[in-house]
């Protein structure tokens, strides 16, 4: 759960031909931050709509019911990251076990902007495990909430590096 770890251990690494990197299926970023300000703006429309009948979702739920849901709602994220590892890897090429190994050394924009998002969503996911396992504030909205903010957290850490300029140093 240290996205910062990824920053020192030594990772093998293969060069790739242009050919090679030509036929791998590597989706295009797109630069159109429309879609961001979209979302958010329908992300602020719902909270605005639900805040009147956000009472309803109050449910009396026990200790051990709390616990067990945040337990399934964690398992389902674990699932979520396998099933994210075993997608990702690349079956195409035969690599061989090279020991060529390289260290990646982010900017410093990217480890004040990593470690920012990670003490936010880190208080914010612990924070709100306390609301509802200690305090047993059981409401529906603040389940669905954890697990939204749980899950970008453990992303975080498969998102070490983002910015587009890093620095590498071979061992």
């Amino acid at each position: 759960m240290f996205p910062m770890i990824n920053w020192f251990i030594p990772k093998t690494y293969e060069k790739l031909t242009k050919d090679e990197v030509d036929n791998l299926d590597l989706v295009i970023p797109n630069k159109d931050n429309s879609k961001a300000l979209f979302a958010s703006g329908i992300g602020v429309l719902i909270s605005a709509l639900l805040r009147p009948i956000s009472a309803t979702f109050d449910i009396h739920l026990g200790r051990m019911t709390s616990i067990i849901i945040c337990v399934l709602i964690f398992l389902s994220i674990i699932f979520l990251h396998v099933h994210l590892y075993k997608k990702l890897t690349i079956k195409k090429y035969n690599f061989t076990q090279s020991n060529q190994k390289i260290i990646l050394i982010p900017t410093f924009k990217n480890t004040v902007l990593l470690l920012f998002t990670y003490i936010l969503f880190g208080f914010l996911s612990f924070g709100l495990i306390e609301v509802l396992i200690i305090a047993n504030k059981s409401n529906i909205l603040v389940f669905i909430c954890w697990g939204m903010i749980f899950t970008i957290f453990s992303f975080l850490n498969m998102f070490s590096i983002i910015d587009t300029k890093v620095y590498a140093k071979l061992i």
